[in-house]
């Protein structure tokens, strides 16, 4: 096999020849000391940066879910303060109602007879008080009272 080499290398100029003894040391020295720079350079370093990152995705993630959190807290206050301030509300609409109420049956038309029996007997103007209609306010009170996740309480 050797033989056939050099008879192949005889063939050759001078500068190929060279270039060609250059070629095969190439290779003869990256095949040699190629596994052992591949070994030396090891991934440990790359490993210890996936770690770093690791962690610091964990800790992300915990803020993320720490914020979301407090943030879902603060809304379900405010849906409940909002709750709160609709049931005042419709409490004071419900009392006014009443309060409406009673006053239109207590007021009557009063009959005073008069002193002398020839005149019939005459009739003082009352004021008749009009009842107030919040059937609109009520049911916009109680929609938001849905949305704020509240059930309407029935009249």
């Amino acid at each position: 096999m050797f033989k056939y080499i050099s008879e192949i290398l005889g063939k050759f100029t001078q500068g190929q020849r060279i270039t060609a003894l250059l070629i095969v040391l190439f290779s003869i020295v990256l095949i040699t000391l190629g596994p052992s720079l591949i070994q030396e350079n090891d991934c440990k370093d790359v490993y210890s940066e996936l770690e770093k990152q690791r962690g610091d995705i964990l800790r992300l993630n915990g803020e993320i879910i720490q914020v979301q959190t407090e943030c879902t807290n603060e809304r379900i206050s405010r849906e409940r303060e909002i709750a709160q301030i609709l049931n005042l509300i419709e409490r004071e609409i419900l009392d006014i109602q009443e309060e409406a109420k009673a006053v239109s049956s207590t007021r009557e038309l009063r009959v005073i007879d008069s002193d002398s029996a020839v005149s019939p007997p005459q009739r003082l103007p009352a004021a008749i008080p009009v009842m107030p209609n919040f059937d609109n306010v009520m049911e916009n009170i109680h929609y938001l009272q849905k949305m704020c996740g509240e059930t309407p309480k029935s009249n």
